[in-house]
């Protein structure tokens, strides 16, 4: 397995936190590659922006994807 420094992860969660960057991306990855996203950048100490990618990216889900919620109640 690869160690990558404290430093790196920090800089590397934080780079990919940004609110900007989620609402541009989020929807526009597939399932996988969200999940693996998310799965790194809390293995990067950072639960929060992992948690930010996957509800977003499941804002943009129709009925059947992965990460579908259904109509939000407003």
């Amino acid at each position: 397995m690869t160690w990558i420094p404290d430093d790196l992860a920090e800089r590397f969660a934080t780079a990919w936190a940004d609110d900007i960057l989620v609402d541009d991306l989020a929807g526009r990855l597939t399932c996988t590659e969200v999940e693996l996203l998310a799965t790194v950048l809390r293995q990067c100490g950072n639960q929060a922006a992992g948690d930010c990618w996957i509800t977003v990216h499941a804002d943009n889900e129709r009925p059947g994807d992965d990460h579908y919620r259904g109509p939000s109640s407003s």
